[in-house]
């Protein structure tokens, strides 16, 4: 089985990409509902030269995704028991 070789620029870039996705899990953490593009931005203010395809690449393998859209309520919260019927003082 061949052994791949990687070139130097290969070997910084894969490095670079590394820290790259610490510092962007770090940015995550700190700001919990910033979403992709807020991330980029504030990466480019930090003085990271990346372009946003490898930053997208890299924020889905880190596994950083927002939803899209919020939960509906689930149908099985209208189908509770009813409370029962209070008799007495402090009962409930």
């Amino acid at each position: 089985m061949k052994r791949k070789r990687f070139s130097v620029e290969q070997i910084t870039g894969i490095l670079k990409q590394a820290d790259q996705g610490t510092r962007i899990r770090e940015i995550a953490s700190a700001h919990v509902r910033f979403g992709y593009w807020r991330i980029f931005v504030t990466l480019r203010r930090e003085g990271w030269d990346v372009g946003k395809d490898r930053f997208y690449r890299v924020y889905c393998e880190e596994n950083l995704g927002l939803r899209r859209k919020r939960p509906w309520r689930h149908v099985s919260a209208v189908h509770r028991e009813q409370r029962p019927s209070i008799t007495r003082a402090n009962e409930a």
